[in-house]
């Protein structure tokens, strides 16, 4: 993977984080997984299975063994993995997951998302095109969280950004 195609200024992200603090975790959990639905590259594999855990509101111990080992497994993947879509894809999967315990992880799963999905649609040697396809995904993945409820009184994401 070559680079992302977004930053901080990007007036979708910007929103984006916005939105997020104002959501509840199954709401951005079951939001992760119809992005990556929606956008990820077909041979990613095991988002379903994945997603299908994390939709769960009550994670057991074996659950979170389950998720933990598919995530190792998706991280060094990964890293040896050649194709610059999957390997966004797989880092966008193992990134998103990490909502659980770190909240702040859904921004970075929108970023890692956006790229995989320019990658699949054009060639990353063209950065323009890239650009314009990762960031028509970043704008379509707030749209899908505009439509998500926001969280009840005191259920909203604590969230501590890092950017």
């Amino acid at each position: 993977m070559k680079k992302m195609y977004s930053d901080m200024d990007n007036p979708d992200v910007q929103m984006l984080m916005k939105l997020i603090e104002k959501r509840d975790l199954q709401t951005v959990i079951r939001w992760i997984a119809a992005c990556s639905e929606a956008f990820l590259c077909p041979s990613v594999g095991d988002v379903r299975e994945l997603a299908d855990l994390l939709k769960k509101t009550d994670l057991s111990k074996e659950d979170k063994a389950v998720i933990k080992s598919m995530l190792t497994a998706m991280r060094k993947r990964a890293a040896a993995e050649k194709d610059p879509a999957l390997q966004a894809s797989l880092r966008a999967v193992s990134t998103g997951a990490a909502v659980i315990s770190t909240p702040s992880s859904a921004l970075g799963f929108v970023l890692y998302l956006s790229v995989a999905a320019a990658y699949h649609a054009c060639d990353p040697k063209d950065e323009e095109t890239c650009m314009r396809e990762a960031e028509a995904v970043i704008h379509r993945c707030r749209v899908m969280l505009e439509e998500t409820p926001e969280a009840e009184e005191g259920k909203a994401l604590k969230v501590k950004w890092n950017c």
